[in-house]
């Protein structure tokens, strides 16, 4: 086996490791965020007309389950990123010649990792963003739409940048299939 081939093949089984230890944590952990989302209704109305030292304790409910929340949604950034890397990682896998040389195999996957990660990223600012748009809406309404706007903005600039790398991903590997079809044209061309 040569080494081009152990290096394809090592992209395939870290893509796969990574995915199967961070896919279930990161289900594990958007679940408990989403349980916590479809029961915040009930737990925030066990402290209706309730005060504190004249702090109403919904306030500070809402408080820990906004920090709860958050807690949550930074734990899963690991596993989003192990995801997004193994995605990346099967990608260029499958769309890489067994014979590829190491340097350029690992520029490309580089390349694809970051555009995925950079999408993993905004998945999980968007999430953030509409569990904290009524906490914000209640502390100042400008902040939202500024956020709304920005992430809006990254998302566009991030999606193009991703579109070109797997254009790109895909432009080379068409090419490589289009060589290997003229190259036994021509050798059938000239045996007749």
């Amino acid at each position: 086996m040569t080494e081009e081939k152990k290096t394809t093949h090592w992209l395939y089984i870290q893509s796969v490791e990574k995915f199967r230890s961070g896919f279930p944590r990161f289900i594990m952990f958007l679940s408990a965020v989403f349980l916590l989302w479809v029961f915040s209704p009930l737990i925030l109305s066990l402290g209706k007309d309730v005060f504190i030292r004249g702090i109403e304790v919904t306030r500070i409910i809402n408080l820990l389950l906004l920090s709860y929340t958050l807690i949550f949604i930074l734990l899963t950034f690991r596993e989003i990123r192990e995801v997004a890397d193994a995605v990346a990682g099967y990608i260029v896998y499958s769309l890489s010649p067994v014979d590829e040389e190491e340097n350029k195999l690992r520029q490309r996957y580089r390349k694809i990792r970051s555009n995925f990660r950079q999408l993993s990223y905004i998945l999980v600012t968007a999430v953030l963003y509409s569990i904290f748009k009524q906490f914000l809406l209640s502390i100042v309404p400008e902040i939202v739409a500024v956020f709304g706007i920005v992430i809006v903005l990254w998302l566009l600039l991030t999606l193009y940048a991703f579109s070109l790398s797997i254009a790109a991903e895909l432009e080379e590997r068409t090419n490589r299939i289009l060589r290997k079809i003229n190259g036994k044209n021509k050798r059938r061309k000239s045996s007749k």
